[in-house]
């Protein structure tokens, strides 16, 4: 059903609810509640060797319990004061890995009802580390890559992304509570033996690096301009040896390394853009789409051959009917 008409039922239906603090929830029609309930397109995230891609489900509407959440609004940003996260957070619900020779597909066995956050394996495929709230705060966790041997990485609140470096021996994720930082972990310690390795604060301490991907030397790490209202505007890198920031660009999102350490795949609404670090500057690689869209989060292949990528392509319909005269 056209997205206009199906906006125009719900409407209708909220409308005509009666407003006595008695009457139960009421339920659309299933026309309705089936377009609602309908599965949202999935983010792709390659494997290492290029065989398998998890696909990751988002999560749908949200539930009357995460509405019913308590709020805090902070500098233009809806948080959760139990989770120190957003206040409607937006996560996947379920983990597939697809085998791209047969196109048979695995159902990976996670947590229940931990929503899980931007999952990325690990350099070898055999693990993947996601974030999650199952245990009230937003964490780190690793799994195999089966689902099985689930194991908290982080006690620190709020910690979303997680980015492996090149050889696997560490993790970027990044906070936003007590204050804005990006932290350096060991994937293979427990926290009470960790020796966190913190970014260098930023000037304006409004803003906030979040690292998003590492250059295949593990020199560096690309990473996101967050503004306070939680908007991402600009790419730029971060120099582990010299602990200084570079901004490449005041607009753009999810930069990703090609094999050179040089330039850098990103995205900008409907547009994938090609950054090079030796000339300074930046082309258009590819128009997805004309539309005012975001395209999600890409990945490359190990070869840097194939861009994988997401993005929501909407229709709408105009409706004229004709009304008999009295």
């Amino acid at each position: 059903m056209p997205r206009l008409l199906s906006a125009v039922l719900l409407a209708i239906v909220l409308a005509s609810a009666p407003l006595s603090a008695q009457e139960p929830y009421l339920k659309p029609p299933a026309v309705v509640e089936k377009i609602l309930d309908a599965p949202r397109l999935p983010a792709l995230m390659p494997s290492p060797d290029g065989k398998l891609v998890l696909l990751a489900e988002p999560t749908s509407l949200p539930s009357i319990a995460d509405l019913a959440q308590p709020m805090l609004r902070l500098a233009g940003l809806r948080i959760n004061p139990n989770t120190n996260g957003p206040h409607l957070p937006v996560g996947f619900r379920a983990l597939v890995v697809q085998d791209l020779s047969n196109g048979v597909e695995r159902k990976v066995t996670t947590p229940a009802g931990a929503r899980l956050g931007s999952p990325r394996w690990s350099p070898d495929g055999q693990r993947i580390a996601f974030s999650s709230r199952r245990t009230g705060d937003y964490e780190l966790f690793i799994m195999n890559r089966d689902g099985s041997g689930v194991r908290q990485l982080t006690q620190s609140a709020g910690g979303h992304y997680s980015p492996w470096s090149p050889d696997g021996s560490m993790i970027a994720y990044s906070i936003h509570t007590p204050k804005n930082d990006c932290i350096i972990v060991d994937p293979d310690k427990a926290w009470s033996d960790q020796k966190l390795i913190y970014l260098s604060a930023l000037s304006d301490a409004s803003l906030s690096f979040e690292g998003w991907s590492w250059s295949r030397d593990g020199k560096k790490l690309a990473g996101i301009r967050h503004l306070p209202n939680g908007v991402h505007s600009g790419i730029g890198i971060y120099d582990l040896e010299t602990k200084t920031y570079d901004w490449l660009t005041d607009f753009g999102d999810w930069p990703i390394w090609l094999n050179d350490n040089r330039r850098l795949l990103f995205v900008s609404q409907g547009n994938l853009f090609l950054f090079d670090m030796q000339s300074r500057k930046y082309e258009q690689l590819l128009v997805v789409t004309d539309q005012d869209v975001d395209i999600g989060s890409p990945a490359l292949s190990r070869d840097n051959r194939t861009i994988y990528f997401t993005y929501v392509a909407a229709e709408a319909d105009i409706w004229l009917m004709n009304v008999a005269e009295p």
